[in-house]
């Protein structure tokens, strides 16, 4: 069998052998993206005044089974000469304050959740007819403070890091090595244990001489 072509990087002296074929692939094409880091403040009523543990941002499933806090696109404007432009994206999220009751013994623990104003990103790509605009959001954290006075509230800062993307399903001619070849499955070693054991026999009765 020959040596099987794993993907990787190409070895720094020697590099990748030459390919062997031209391929027709089917894949999502990147057109145009944009990253961007964005924060918000909210205000939230406490039902309880207690110390503030932490705040998680809530990634479950909401009402539309989607995730709770998610960036979506909500408008893509008409284009330019250049085909750029104005794609609006919703970000949306949720937060989970915790709260942390020290009066009992284990402490009680209380968890608020709060829905977070929408806020909304603008970016100008280029995203010609036949594109799609699509929104990720690849990093989010939340920091809660106690504020003072009545009744209880929490100042709440967002951080949210969001990828802006415009993309084709599209045919692409491309250089390859053919299909991928999986390569046979190793077990997992054993630990402290060697098959065949060593020495395998009783050793015999050395003479002298």
């Amino acid at each position: 069998m020959p040596d099987l072509i794993k993907p990787g990087p190409c070895p720094p002296v020697v590099g990748c052998p030459p390919t062997t074929e031209i391929d027709c692939i089917e894949v999502l094409k990147v057109y145009d993206q944009c990253f961007r880091e964005e924060i918000s403040f909210g205000t939230f009523d406490l039902p309880e005044d207690l110390p503030i543990l932490r705040c998680d941002i809530d990634f479950s499933p909401d009402a539309s089974g989607l995730p709770a806090t998610r960036c979506e696109i909500a408008n893509i404007g008409p284009p330019d000469a250049n085909n750029f432009r104005s794609i609006i994206a919703r970000q949306i999220v949720r937060i989970n304050i915790v709260l942390i009751d020290n009066s009992v013994t284990p402490a009680r623990l209380v968890t608020v959740t709060r829905d977070v104003a929408p806020f909304y990103t603008d970016a100008f790509l280029y995203s010609p007819n036949g594109t799609f605009a699509q929104c990720e959001l690849v990093a989010a954290k939340c920091e809660c403070e106690r504020l003072p006075g009545t009744p209880p509230q929490a100042l709440c800062k967002i951080k949210v890091c969001k990828i802006i993307e415009i993309k084709a399903l599209v045919k692409l001619l491309v250089p390859t090595y053919g299909f991928c070849q999986p390569a046979p499955c190793q077990p997992t070693p054993q630990v402290g244990f060697i098959c065949p054991p060593y020495p395998l026999f009783p050793p015999q009765l050395e003479q002298n001489t």
